[in-house]
């Protein structure tokens, strides 16, 4: 007993010390988020500012885009719909296989038509572009990473030849 006591005793000075000024100060301070910086990937906005394309080529292009990007989300939640209700059949009481499998075959046909509608826009934005520049707008449109790893090697080709 003497020993809980006493160590209520010396415990009780530190339980209400205040901290000092210094450390009041640091308190107060919010800690910085630190975040890593991410890598963007370069955008149509940025390619076609690159690429040095008219304003108003440039304007067409960019309202394109964004209504196909529209178009991508609608389709994309119509998928994510269906797969909902997919779950709901799977996880009912009693399957019902010819509902199931006629789903799937839905939700297929929606994903290649997600598909196709993008390849339809990519063809009809890469017939806007000049012919100078068809070649690197192809690459942007369908190797986007091999382009941003091609654009690597050429850099790297350039500094090693300066050597």
């Amino acid at each position: 007993m003497r020993k809980f006591l006493l160590g209520i005793l010396i415990s009780l000075p530190v339980l209400f010390a205040q901290p000092f000024q210094h450390q009041r100060q640091m308190m107060n301070q919010p800690t910085p988020v630190m975040r890593p910086e991410v890598m963007k990937k370069p955008g149509l906005e940025e390619f076609l500012d690159d690429l040095g394309l008219k304003s108003a080529e440039k304007k067409k292009m960019l309202d394109m885009w964004f209504k196909h990007k529209k178009a991508v989300i609608d389709m994309k939640a119509n998928v994510k719909k269906m797969e909902i209700d997919m779950e709901r059949l799977l996880m009912a009481d009693k399957l019902q296989e010819q509902k199931i499998i006629e789903q799937a075959k839905n939700i297929g046909e929606a994903k290649v038509n997600e598909r196709l509608e993008d390849l339809k826009f990519k063809f009809k934005i890469l017939r806007l572009v000049p012919d100078k520049h068809k070649d690197e707008f192809k690459r942007f449109l369908f190797h986007p990473k091999r382009r941003l790893q091609m654009d690597r090697m050429r850099k790297m080709i350039k500094k090693g030849s300066r050597r």
